[in-house]
């Protein structure tokens, strides 16, 4: 009887470890994707400057982004959509941590955000 109960959670408990050691989390990538969330946080209320600019560049090369958001009078990333959006690229990291992902050489603006970088 013993025996047959010891099946079922052995079998439950390897399948948890086998999922966790399958994950490949690539951690230059986790934190260089921090490092830009980090800067967003911190530069939020100073000037936003190219760096805070290719930041959520950076960002939206992975996960999205409210540029329309800056379609404001002044042009600038309000607080709001940070809230909103950073909810948003740490759901997208969880997501995605597993699956090894890749710096990209370059961060060219995406297509579907381009407009927001015509002025």
């Amino acid at each position: 009887m013993k025996i047959i109960i010891l099946i079922p959670f052995s079998l439950f408990f390897s399948c948890v470890i086998s999922k966790k050691n399958n994950c490949t989390e690539n951690k230059k990538f986790e934190i260089e994707y921090f490092k830009k969330i980090n800067y967003v946080e911190t530069h939020m209320f100073s000037h936003q400057d190219s760096a805070f600019k290719n930041s959520l560049i950076f960002i939206s090369n992975y996960a999205p982004v409210s540029f329309y958001e800056t379609m404001n009078y002044a042009r600038i990333y309000p607080p709001q959509a940070l809230e909103k959006d950073k909810k948003e690229w740490l759901k997208w990291y969880e997501e995605n941590k597993c699956k090894n992902i890749q710096l990209k050489n370059s961060y060219p603006v995406p297509e579907k955000y381009k407009e927001f970088f015509e002025y």
